[in-house]
C-alpha cells in the first residue's frame, strides 16, 4: 500500500470518499458505519481510485481549514502606488492599533511589503484573543483543569490589489478581523472601502465552468419572517444539487434569502471547491495557498468577476445591485434614495414616475442633501400661477414635516399644520374657479440636488466604471428624472448690470439704511393686514387705491417710516410704477423689459418688445436671522418660482431678491442650480437694497 496515497486520502472528507466510491445506497449505508481508516486501506487494496483520482481529491481537500477571500470595492477609481512606503503603512496602522487597543482583535502588524508594476502585496500579522477550557497540561501556575484560560494567537493576513481590476482581495480567516483590515486600507489607500453584493447574477456567471454550466453542491437559506412555522434556516447538500426539487422551490421563494453557496469550479485547469457568501464579497476554498497559489487564485477570481460586470453594465438595475452597500451617507435611507436616483440616471426608464414614497422619504430623511421646493400651481388655460397659500393667514412660506405616512406643511405666520394633500383637493384656482389638479407629491414637489450630492453621485458613477453615464446636474419635476449632460458656465448676475442702476450703486449709505430695509415688506395691506401699506399706493398714485380698506393705527407699522413696500421701491429707482399688491397670479414680483445695447428699462406692457430682455423678478421680505441655506422656506418660495419661470420660458432674466445677507454656501448653491437649468440668474441681496434705500431717501429729500 502506498504510504503517500494513503496520507492524501487522510485528506478527504469520509463522506466524500464514500460518495466517488459509486456504491449503490445498500452499500454506501454499509460503508458510512465503517472507520475512515478501514475505508481508505479497502480503497488502495483493491484499486478503487486511480493514483490520479486520489490527487485530484487531495487537491480540493488537503487543508480542512478554508482559505478565506474577502472581495472589497472601494470608492475611488484609481490608486497610485508611488505614494504608498512602509513607513506610511506603518503610521496608519498605529492609528487603527491605537483605536482597536482594547479589542479581542489588535496589534496589527506590517510584515511584508511587494510593490509591482501592476500589483502590490501586502503581509500583515495581528493579534488575537481567544478563550480555551485548560486541560491541565501543561502545569500553568494559578489555574486548574476546567479553568478558562485567555491566550494571545498571531495570525496572519494578505492584501492583494491590482491596477486592472480596481479592487482588493484580503485573504483572511477571521471575520471579526476584517473591520482593522478594512481600517487600514482606507486610511493608506485614503478611500471608503465596501463588500460587493455576490447577487445571483454575478455568482452564477463567476461559477461557469468550461462546458457552460455551473456545478452548484451546497446552498444555505435564511427564513426572512421572523414569526413562522416554516424552518429558520435550511441547508442542502448534494453532487446533483440542481436536481432536488426543495432547492428549485426555496431558489424562487422570495420568503427565503441565500446565505451561501458552494461550487465545484474549474480555476485555471484545476476543479476547486469554491464557498460564496452572498453578503460579504466573500469567498472560500478548503485549501492552504502559498503566496504564489494565491496570487495566482486572487487573478482567475478577479478576471471572472470584471468579464461578468462588464456584461452586467448593460442592464443597469442588477450591475448596481452589485454595488448594493457602497455609502453615499451613514444614512440607510438616503443611501436607497441615492442609489434609486443612481439607477435612474443609468437606466433608459428614466421617465417612469417615482412614487409618492420616494418623496416622502427625501422629505423625511434626506433635507439636507436636496432643495425640496412647492411649486405654484399653473393655470394652462389661463397662464397663470397660483401660489400655495395658508388656509389661516395666507402666508405662502412652509416648513416640510411628516408624520407617519403623509407630508404636512406648516405655516412659517400661524404655525398651521396641516396634511398636504388633504388640503390641497379642496384648492380651486383664483382665475377661473377650477379644483387644482394634483393627486400626488409628483405634482406638486420640485426637487433639486446640493453641489455635495450631486458630487457624490458622479463619484459612485466614475467608481462602478459608468463614467459614461455622469450628469452635470439633475432635477426632479412632475415624477421624472430630468438630466442635463453639461451646463453652461454663466455668472450670477448683479444690479450693476442694469444700466440705470450703476449710479444709485455708488450712492452713499444712509444712516440706519440697514435696520430700516429689515422692515420693508414685500407686501401691501390690502392683501396681508399685519404687513405695512405704501403711501403711495393709499393715494392711488401707483394705479391701486385703499380707498374703502380701514386702516387702523393698530395695524401701521409706524416703524417702517417710510411706509412703502420693496417692489415700490425698487420701481422709484428704476422709473417703473410698481407696486407690493398681489392677486395670488403674478409670474413675478417686479417686471420690466431691458434694452442691453441702450442700457435702457422699460415698462413690462411696452408693445415693441424686439431685442428687449424679459425680467422677473421675485421679491422677499427680509428673514429676522440671515439665512443658513436654501432650505429657508423664503428662499425655497423664490427658488420655486424661479425653475417655473424657467421651465414655462416667461423672462430671460429671472431674479430672487431679499434684503439679507446671502452666504457663500447659498450663492454657491444657486449659482449651481441656475448653471444647471441654464438661467440668467439675477441677484438683489441686503447690500444692494440699502442702496436702492439710500438713493430714494436723498432724492426724496431732496425734494423737500
Amino acid at each position: 500500500m502506498d504510504n503517500k496515497l494513503s496520507k492524501k486520502l487522510g485528506f478527504v472528507l469520509k463522506a466524500k470518499i464514500i460518495k466517488e466510491m459509486n456504491l449503490d445506497n445498500k452499500e454506501r449505508r454499509k460503508w458510512l458505519n465503517k472507520s475512515k481508516r478501514e475505508i481508505i486501506d479497502y480503497c488502495l487494496n483493491n484499486n478503487i481510485f486511480t493514483p490520479e483520482k486520489i490527487n485530484e481529491l487531495y487537491n480540493l481537500y488537503k487543508n480542512s481549514a478554508n482559505a478565506v477571500l474577502y472581495l472589497i470595492e472601494t470608492n475611488i477609481s484609481t490608486i497610485n502606488y508611488s505614494l504608498i512606503t512602509e513607513d506610511f503603512i506603518k503610521s496608519k496602522i498605529y492609528e487603527v492599533n491605537k483605536n482597536n487597543s482594547e479589542d479581542k482583535i489588535s496589534d496589527f502588524s506590517l510584515e511584508v511589503l511587494e510593490i509591482h508594476e501592476n500589483y502590490l502585496h501586502i503581509t500583515f500579522t495581528y493579534t488575537k484573543q481567544i478563550d480555551v477550557i485548560y486541560g491541565g497540561y501543561p502545569e500553568i501556575a494559578g489555574y486548574n483543569v476546567g479553568d478558562i484560560l485567555t491566550l494571545k494567537v498571531i495570525e496572519e493576513a494578505s492584501v492583494l490589489h491590482y491596477l486592472k481590476y480596481k479592487r482588493f482581495v484580503v485573504k483572511c480567516n477571521d471575520w471579526s478581523a476584517m473591520k482593522g483590515l478594512k481600517d487600514v486600507i482606507e486610511k493608506t489607500f485614503l478611500c471608503a472601502v465596501y463588500h460587493p453584493k455576490f447577487t445571483k447574477e454575478l455568482i452564477d456567471k463567476i461559477t461557469l465552468n468550461p462546458d457552460g454550466k455551473t456545478h452548484i453542491i451546497k446552498a444555505a437559506y435564511l427564513n426572512q419572517k421572523k414569526e413562522s412555522k416554516e424552518p429558520a434556516s435550511i441547508s442542502l447538500s448534494d453532487n446533483d444539487l440542481k436536481e432536488i426539487k426543495l432547492f428549485s422551490s426555496l431558489e424562487g421563494n422570495s420568503q427565503y434569502s441565500k446565505i451561501y453557496n458552494c461550487f465545484m469550479v474549474d480555476i485555471n485547469g484545476t476543479p476547486r471547491f469554491v464557498g460564496i457568501s452572498n453578503n460579504k464579497g466573500k469567498l472560500w476554498i478548503p485549501a492552504s495557498l502559498d503566496k504564489t497559489e494565491l496570487e495566482q487564485f486572487t487573478v482567475a477570481i478577479l478576471e471572472r468577476v470584471e468579464k461578468t460586470l462588464q456584461q452586467l453594465q448593460n442592464e443597469p438595475t442588477k450591475y448596481i445591485g452589485v454595488f448594493d452597500n457602497y455609502r453615499f451617507s451613514n444614512n440607510a435611507k438616503v443611501n436607497e434614495i441615492l442609489r434609486e436616483i443612481a439607477i435612474k440616471i443609468v437606466s433608459k426608464n428614466e421617465k417612469e414616475s417615482l412614487s409618492d414614497n420616494f418623496y416622502f422619504n427625501i422629505i423625511r430623511y434626506a433635507k439636507k442633501h436636496f432643495q425640496i421646493i412647492l411649486k405654484p400651481y399653473f393655470c394652462d388655460e389661463h397662464q397663470i400661477f397660483h401660489d400655495i397659500e395658508c388656509l389661516k393667514c395666507k402666508c405662502k412660506n412652509f416648513q416640510l414635516t411628516t408624520n407617519k405616512d403623509k407630508v404636512y406643511i406648516k405655516c412659517e405666520e400661524c404655525s398651521l399644520k396641516i396634511d398636504l394633500l388633504s388640503y390641497l383637493d379642496g384648492q380651486k384656482t383664483k382665475c377661473c374657479e377650477r379644483k387644482f389638479e394634483i393627486t400626488s407629491y409628483a405634482d406638486i414637489f420640485v426637487i433639486v440636488p446640493t453641489r455635495a450630492t450631486n458630487e457624490v453621485l458622479k463619484k459612485f458613477l466614475e467608481s462602478i466604471n459608468y463614467k459614461q453615464f455622469e450628469v452635470d446636474f439633475f432635477y426632479i419635476l412632475d415624477g421624472e428624472l430630468k438630466q442635463i449632460k453639461e451646463c453652461k458656465s454663466d455668472e450670477i448676475l448683479r444690479l450693476n448690470h442694469f444700466g440705470p442702476f450703476k449710479k444709485i450703486l455708488n450712492t452713499p449709505n444712509y444712516r440706519q439704511a440697514d435696520k430700516e430695509i429689515l422692515k420693508i415688506r414685500e407686501r401691501c395691506l390690502r392683501y396681508n393686514p399685519k404687513i405695512q401699506f405704501c403711501v403711495d399706493c393709499a393715494k392711488g398714485l401707483l394705479g391701486k387705491n385703499l380707498e374703502g380698506t380701514y386702516i387702523g393705527n393698530n395695524e401701521l407699522h409706524k416703524d417702517n417710516k417710510i411706509r412703502i413696500c420693496l417692489p415700490s421701491l425698487f420701481g422709484y429707482c428704476a422709473g417703473l410704477k410698481l407696486d407690493g399688491f398681489h392677486s395670488g397670479g403674478e409670474k413675478a414680483d417686479i417686471k420690466f423689459l431691458y434694452d442691453e445695447n441702450l442700457e435702457r428699462i422699460f415698462d413690462n406692457d411696452s408693445k415693441d418688445t424686439k431685442g428687449l430682455k424679459r425680467v422677473g423678478i421675485h421679491v422677499k421680505s427680509a428673514v429676522k436671522n440671515n439665512p443658513k441655506d436654501l432650505n429657508n422656506p423664503k428662499l425655497t418660495s423664490a427658488l420655486g418660482h424661479m425653475i417655473i419661470s424657467k421651465i414655462k420660458n416667461e423672462f430671460d432674466i429671472i431674479g430672487i431678491a431679499i434684503p439679507n445677507e446671502l452666504n457663500e454656501e447659498i450663492m454657491n448653491e444657486l449659482s449651481f442650480v441656475s448653471r444647471g437649468l441654464g438661467i440668467n440668474l439675477l441677484i438683489i441681496d441686503k447690500n444692494d437694497w440699502i442702496k436702492i434705500y439710500s438713493y430714494y431717501i436723498e432724492q426724496e429729500n431732496f425734494k423737500d
